[in-house]
């Protein structure tokens, strides 16, 4: 068969491009909380027992194909717990489609801070400093669910 009979018998699937999105994702919370383990062990797969606190901001990259051919290449933005004071948050949030907001279950002031990131975030969009044409998702995750037996936030309270 030449090559023009086999492009003919192609189906029209096999001729579709695969969808490629790029989504940003920022994860924020109090220092300590553990989002840049989080997001280790999401990206790579790794966990590690050291702590070793996030200067700045740190990006990580996490490619997932979903079905349809859809590939997704997701950037996420590993923000300083002490961002909330600095000036540069609304840089980070540009852009975001989500907000991962990271407490330490076995910490109750971890979890009452989240209410302050939130607010923060409110804040910079009803100022018109955060440009996005959709408000980000926000996403509340409690980590450290393997020290239950130190935990100081209940599932009622994260609902």
């Amino acid at each position: 068969m030449d090559k023009k009979a086999k492009d003919a018998t192609k189906s029209d699937d096999e001729d579709v491009e695969p969808e490629n999105h790029i989504i940003k994702v920022v994860v924020i919370g109090p220092p300590g909380t553990g989002k840049t383990q989080v997001i280790t062990r999401y990206c790579e797969d790794y966990f590690t027992k050291k702590y070793k606190q996030t200067i700045g901001i740190d990006f990580f990259q996490k490619r997932v194909e979903l079905p349809g051919d859809v590939n997704v290449a997701m950037h996420l933005w590993d923000v300083d717990g002490n961002a909330i004071a600095g000036k540069m948050l609304e840089t980070y949030l540009y852009d975001a489609v989500a907000i991962v907001f990271v407490y330490d279950v076995t910490s109750l002031e971890s979890f009452k801070e989240i209410d302050s990131w939130s607010r923060q975030i409110s804040l910079l969009r009803s100022d018109q400093r955060l440009s996005s044409s959709e408000e980000p998702m926000r996403i509340l995750f409690g980590n450290k669910n393997d020290m239950q037996h130190a935990a100081e936030v209940t599932l009622e309270q994260h609902n």
